[in-house]
């Protein structure tokens, strides 16, 4: 199974960070969370990284992962950075 890191990064730190991450683990995709609609059915592991503010999340994040459909496989694991 493959692996998904959505990311939100203003200055490129948390890119970095993600990229690092993706590159610990085997068969991972990238994926900012500038897109609209996509899909995580079918992955084995999806991660969030991005900034934390003062005020929480970035809405751009916040609206992100709204937007997602969490019904698609119950046996994802979650993770953020």
């Amino acid at each position: 199974m493959s692996n998904l890191i959505c990311y939100f990064s203003a200055t490129g730190n948390s890119l970095q960070t993600a990229k690092d991450i993706a590159g610990k683990l085997p068969d991972t995709e990238l994926i900012s969370m500038t897109k609209k609609h996509i899909s995580i059915a079918g992955y084995e592991r999806v991660g969030f990284v991005s900034p934390c503010y003062g005020e929480g999340l970035p809405n751009i994040v916040r609206r992100f992962i709204e937007d997602l459909s969490f019904d698609c496989n119950q046996n994802i694991y979650y993770f953020t950075g």
